[in-house]
C-alpha cells in the first residue's frame, strides 16, 4: 500500500523556453487520472482479450500495468498470467468469449478486486499507388547530373487499423466501471528503388503502445508537462545594484539554476518587496512542490498590484488546480 506522496508533484526538468517577452520553465507535474471510478481498485489481473491481436495486447497490458510506479512504488498489484492461466486449467474454468458475468467468477477465483477484458483487433491494408520522380540521364565530366527525365515509379502503402475496446469490471459489485473505444491507425511507404525501413511489426508495435499510453492516462496517475513563467524585469526596483542582482537572478534561472536563483530573490525579498520577487519566488515554490508556500506568495504579489495581471492571474489558477489534483492523488496513494 502506498502511504504518502513524497515527490508525487513537481520535479524540475533542466530545459527552459525562451521568448522575447518572458522565460518558462517546463515543470514535470503528476496528474490525476483521467477516470477516478477506477481509483479503488488495487489489485487487478488481466484476462486474454478477445480478436485477432487479442493475446498479445493482453500481454502488453499486464506489463504496462506492472511497469506504473508513483512514488517509488507499484500503482497496481497485478496478478501473473501465467499464475491464472495454471489456476484456470487446474479447475477446467474457460476464459474466452467470455461476459461480465463470468469475469467477475474468474476475479473471484484469483483474488483480483478488478479485472480487465475486451476485444483487440489489427487489419492490414495495402495500397497500392505511382508517383513521378526525377532520374538523371545525363551527367557533366565531373559526374554532377545536368539533365533529369521524370519517370513513374510503383509505390506501397501500407496500413494497420488497431482497434481496441478495454473494459475493467469491479469484482465486488460486477460492474463494468471502464469501457472505451481505443483506435490507432499507423502506415508507411515504400517504393521502388527505396530502402525499407519499417515493417509490419513497427506499425503494430507502435499502434499498441498508442494504444496502451492512452489506457494509462485513464486508469492511473501520469506525469504532463507545464511551463512556468518566470517574470523577467522588475519595475520596483529602481536601484542600479537590486536590479543587477534581480536579473542575475533571471539568468541563473535561464541555465536551470533555480537553486541560486531562488536565493537571490529570497535575499532581495529582505531589501525590497515587489510583485515580480513575490512573483517568481511563488514560482520555486511550486517548482520545488511547495504549493502551499507557492500560493501565499502569488497572492502577496496580487496583493501588491494596483490592476490584473495575466500572469498573477494564471499562477493563481494553476497553484488551486494543482492543490485540488494533491488532494485526490493522496487519496488514491491510500486506497
Amino acid at each position: 500500500m502506498i502511504k504518502k506522496l513524497n515527490i508525487f508533484i513537481f520535479a524540475i526538468v533542466v530545459a527552459l523556453v525562451l521568448s522575447s517577452c518572458s522565460t518558462k520553465v517546463r515543470v514535470k507535474v503528476l496528474v490525476p487520472p483521467q477516470n477516478l471510478q477506477v481509483a479503488k481498485i488495487k489489485k487487478v489481473a488481466v484476462l486474454d482479450f478477445d480478436g485477432n491481436d487479442g493475446t498479445s495486447f493482453a500481454n502488453f497490458l499486464e506489463s504496462t500495468l506492472a511497469s506504473i510506479y508513483v512514488d517509488e512504488n507499484p500503482y497496481f498489484d497485478v496478478v501473473e498470467r501465467r499464475n491464472m492461466t495454471k489456476l484456470f486449467d487446474e479447475v477446467k474454468f474457460q476464459t474466452s468469449g467470455m461476459v461480465a458475468e463470468n469475469v467477475v467468477k474468474a476475479g473471484k477465483l484469483i483474488g483480483a478486486e478488478g479485472v480487465f477484458f475486451g476485444t483487440a483487433s489489427k487489419r492490414f491494408e495495402k495500397v497500392f499507388y505511382t508517383k513521378k520522380v526525377y532520374t538523371c540521364i545525363k551527367m557533366d565530366k565531373k559526374r554532377r547530373c545536368i539533365e533529369y527525365k521524370p519517370v513513374r515509379v510503383k509505390c506501397l502503402k501500407r496500413v494497420l487499423n488497431y482497434t481496441v475496446v478495454p473494459k475493467l469490471v469491479e469484482v465486488s459489485s460486477g460492474k463494468i466501471i471502464y469501457s472505451k473505444v481505443l483506435r490507432s491507425e499507423k502506415d508507411f511507404k515504400l517504393c521502388e528503388g527505396e530502402k525499407q525501413e519499417f515493417t509490419d511489426s513497427d506499425l503494430l508495435f507502435s499502434a499498441r503502445n498508442v494504444v496502451l499510453n492512452e489506457i494509462k492516462k485513464d486508469i492511473a496517475p501520469y506525469y504532463v508537462n507545464q511551463l512556468v513563467e518566470i517574470m523577467d524585469e522588475d519595475e520596483g526596483l529602481k536601484s542600479g545594484n537590486l536590479e543587477k542582482q534581480f536579473e542575475g537572478a533571471v539568468e541563473f534561472a535561464k541555465s536551470g539554476r533555480f537553486d541560486r536563483a531562488c536565493k537571490i530573490w529570497e535575499e532581495l525579498l529582505n531589501k525590497r518587496k515587489t510583485v515580480a520577487i513575490y512573483y517568481n519566488l511563488g514560482v520555486c515554490s511550486e517548482v520545488y512542490g511547495r504549493l502551499n508556500t507557492a500560493l501565499e506568495y502569488y497572492i502577496k504579489a496580487d496583493n501588491l498590484l494596483i490592476k490584473p495581471d495575466e500572469m498573477v492571474n494564471e499562477s493563481l489558477l494553476r497553484i488551486k488546480r494543482k492543490l485540488k489534483d494533491r488532494k485526490i492523488l493522496q487519496k488514491l496513494s491510500n486506497r
